[in-house]
């Protein structure tokens, strides 16, 4: 049965584990799902990439004696940039100094800091959590679907839109209705003068923010739109604007 994840319901995002590696939360599906499973869903989210990647490792490793190395036994950068040249069509792998044969798949950064690399796909780098390839990017995979989740919960959720909207609302018209509501972002928050303990406004408390704002957006925008403008270089009276005294040497203005 193929894996099937959306991200509507936020199943990553919610489940609790009690297996972490690295201090990494080890998913569920990570020891349920098959080998098989686990590659044709990492296909469908990565265009077909990692049976391309596998069937390429399995390439350099018929061909890796026809190779040349150096002294130290490395494979030679010349001749390793053309092999891949030659093999590597979709161009997953790296073929720049000091990162060539580094493979760019699924959450690898592109500094080829911590990567696989072609030579031996399954040498753990620096920060897996897994030995075996194709499990370490299906453990990388489900960490990019639960950082997708939390993006649609942020996007979506009803306080999370009703927190957005009052925060632009009190940036745009600079009130907040003589309640001591303080800012970071779009989270609206009370804080203890005495404690310093802090208090998120409540979803019924944005409701009747926003309902107060429903009923002065309007008049706020229309007084806003009527207003001169005024700032540093735009001096305004009665009279009309003033223009700030312009200076330029071997100029007399006046």
């Amino acid at each position: 049965m193929s894996y099937k994840w959306y991200v509507q319901i936020m199943k990553l995002m919610d489940e609790k584990s009690n297996i972490y590696i690295n201090n990494e939360k080890i998913y569920n599906d990570e020891n349920e799902l098959s080998r098989e499973e686990k590659i044709e869903f990492l296909d469908k989210m990565n265009d077909d990439k990692i049976s391309y990647m596998l069937k390429l490792a399995d390439k350099f490793q018929e061909d890796k004696d026809k190779l040349s190395k150096d002294e130290y036994g490395f494979y030679k950068n010349a001749s390793l940039r053309e092999w891949l040249k030659k093999n590597d069509y979709r161009n997953i792998v790296d073929t720049s100094k000091p990162y060539i044969g580094s493979i760019t798949l699924v959450g690898y950064d592109s500094f080829g800091c911590g990567r696989r690399n072609i030579q031996n796909i399954n040498l753990q780098a620096r920060d897996d959590c897994r030995k075996d390839f194709v499990d370490e990017l299906f453990h990388r995979q489900l960490k990019e679907c639960e950082k997708q989740e939390k993006q649609y919960y942020a996007e979506y959720d009803d306080y999370k839109i009703l927190s957005r909207k009052v925060s632009n609302y009190m940036y745009k018209y600079n009130i907040s209705f003589g309640k001591e509501i303080r800012q970071s972002g779009n989270r609206l928050f009370f804080k203890d003068i005495q404690s310093y303990c802090e208090r998120d406004l409540t979803l019924d408390e944005l409701k009747v923010l926003d309902a107060a704002f429903e009923k002065i957006k309007d008049t706020m925008d229309e007084i806003i739109k009527s207003l001169p403008e005024m700032d540093y270089y735009n001096e305004y009276n009665k009279e009309g604007f003033i223009k700030p005294e312009i200076e330029e040497e071997g100029i007399d203005l006046d």
